[in-house]
């Protein structure tokens, strides 16, 4: 009876390559701003709720609730910069690939050529 510790997720060579390319390592790392943004920006609006509701915030509560509108310029940011880097991400791939495909007519190319050179002899 094969276990879940067992199975393990492959990925194709070419996708491992990908996933290590300095463009996918910006984009992880953008990734992970992201979210440290939006658990911070949860964090400050629950602190501005219980300011509304009329509860005491001590003076750190304070200072993290005025930095709201920073935070969230600065998600904005790194959300707008995190589709451009995708869009950049995607092009880099669609380029390489070509690529590829030429390096790979190229040898086709000069093994049939030199295929067709052997037997003439």
């Amino acid at each position: 009876m094969p276990s879940a510790a067992n199975a393990k997720s492959e990925k194709p060579a070419s996708s491992e390559a990908s996933d290590n390319s300095p463009i996918r390592q910006i984009m992880t790392i953008i990734e992970h701003k992201i979210r440290n943004l939006e658990k911070r920006k949860s964090k400050l609006t629950s602190y501005r709720d219980l300011q509304k509701a009329g509860k005491e915030l001590n003076s750190d509560q304070k200072v993290a609730v005025a930095k709201y509108d920073e935070v969230a310029q600065t998600l904005e940011f790194a959300r707008d910069m995190s589709k451009q880097v995708a869009t950049i991400a995607t092009a880099a791939e669609r380029e390489a690939k070509k690529q590829a495909k030429k390096v790979y007519f190229h040898l086709i190319q000069n093994l049939c050529l030199t295929y067709t050179l052997s037997t003439n002899r």
